[in-house]
């Protein structure tokens, strides 16, 4: 589930069924739900139709555990939800009745992935494999180092890889970013960089 509120797991992050989206709902009730009496019966049933999780959830280490995965969803019908790493308030990580991809376990890239950058070892044209190319965009932005990050690495292993190199290097990078459970993909996509402004 995300995050540690247990009404995520639910549509609408509102346990109580509704067909028309809650409208009939007054506002005494849903402050009852979700602030007085919160573990209703409503919450504790696994029956219940507003149960919104997936069915079933993978965990992949690598690329091909994804192509499995997209395969396998495809081959029985299955619709795919992602959870790169984090939390979403809205619930939008995960989807009821479909086959989850969680890539929490999947490869960790921060801790040996940042990078600092020579203007004059690179050139001034993106290499044909591509290799260059982080560290021409990081130049272009007036940024000296990058740092790679996978998919399923959340802004807290990322913090921990910049503490190490920072001790090391002698506290030499910044790393923007917010919470610790958010993945910096879904940060920068979703939900984060107008939020934070030190990004």
């Amino acid at each position: 589930m995300c995050l540690p509120h247990s009404y995520l797991g639910w549509e609408k992050s509102w346990s109580r069924p509704s067909e028309n989206g809650h409208l009939n709902q007054t506002f005494d009730q849903a402050f009852t739900d979700l602030f007085v009496n919160p573990w209703t019966d409503l919450v504790l049933d696994p029956t219940n139709p507003s149960l919104n999780l997936p069915s079933k959830v993978l965990f992949p280490t690598v690329a091909s555990d994804v192509v499995a995965a997209v395969n396998f969803a495809k081959d029985n019908g299955l619709e795919i939800s992602v959870k790169n790493s984090g939390h979403s308030y809205q619930g939008a990580s995960s989807k009821k009745n479909t086959l989850l991809l969680n890539m929490n376990r999947y490869t960790h890239y921060a801790p040996t992935g940042i990078m600092d950058c020579d203007a004059s070892n690179l050139g001034s044209t993106v290499a044909e494999d591509l290799s260059n190319q982080p560290c021409l965009l990081s130049l272009a932005k007036n940024k000296s180092s990058l740092i790679r990050v996978g998919g399923g690495e959340n802004f807290d292993k990322v913090f921990r890889a910049v503490i190490a190199a920072n001790e090391e290097e002698g506290y030499k990078y910044h790393l923007g970013g917010a919470a610790g459970t958010v993945s910096p993909m879904g940060w920068s996509w979703q939900g984060g960089l107008g939020g934070t402004t030190g990004g």
